[in-house]
């Protein structure tokens, strides 16, 4: 088990690194001046250097704009999500090839990040679900809930998608040493 200590400590690394190292593709997406423009960018993953986030980089630059051309066609029901889930169903429900789970949750965030739809519920992909299954145990859904994890995640001071990156970020740090 790990301890409160160390999670804390993991916590705290996290936000002072997050404060110096800002996700700039998330704000991005954010100050785009309208949807169609916010869709594209997150949907191509780039920052406003063109610059492709480093979870998308090796998908095929045919793939992601084939992504892109399909949410466009979305549009309105993305415009109409009522919150954060139903957004990213739109997005997850848009099947292109080469585009994983990890892609859908970073577009569903940047463009919910732009119509200020955040996740209340922690999204389980890729290193995540092992960092969640280090601390918790087998996961078979798509999502957990804060209060799953140890209480020291449920104290107010991250968001869930802080804590998706957390479980990401420092997925071996969880791992028990026993």
């Amino acid at each position: 088990m790990v301890s409160e200590i160390k999670i804390r400590n993991i916590i705290n690394h996290y936000k002072s690194y997050r404060e110096s190292d800002p996700d700039t593709w998330l704000e991005f997406s954010a100050t785009q001046s309208n949807l169609k423009d916010a869709i594209k960018v997150s949907s191509l993953c780039i920052n406003q250097c063109n610059k492709r986030h480093p979870h998308q980089y090796r998908i095929k630059s045919k793939s992601l704009k084939e992504l892109c051309d399909k949410l466009l066609k979305q549009i309105t029901f993305i415009e109409e999500s009522k919150d954060f889930d139903e957004l990213f169903s739109i997005i997850d429900r848009t099947t292109v090839y080469g585009i994983g789970d990890l892609t859908k949750y970073d577009v569903a965030q940047r463009i919910g990040k732009y119509l200020k739809l955040f996740p209340t519920k922690i999204y389980v992909h890729s290193g995540t679900k092992i960092g969640a299954q280090y601390l918790i145990g087998k996961i078979k859904s798509r999502t957990i809930t804060k209060e799953q994890l140890p209480a020291i995640f449920n104290d107010g001071n991250l968001s869930c998608s802080e804590i998706e990156d957390i479980l990401c970020i420092y997925k071996e740090r969880f791992k028990s040493r026993i």
